[in-house]
């Protein structure tokens, strides 16, 4: 087998992969969604529980 075959279908592979993301994104940023990050006592908790 020749390697530039298996370099050719990895570079396929992350470009399908960050396309697939993309999509992803723009999809759920359509829907009304955004990035937050909630960072309170309960959080806190969580970790000194181990739960």
């Amino acid at each position: 087998m020749n390697n530039r075959h298996f370099t050719k279908a990895g570079i396929f592979a992350l470009v399908l992969v960050i396309a697939a993301l993309l999509c992803w994104e723009l999809y759920v940023r359509s829907r009304g969604f955004d990035t937050a990050f909630d960072d309170n006592t309960a959080l806190g908790r969580i970790k000194e529980d181990g739960i």
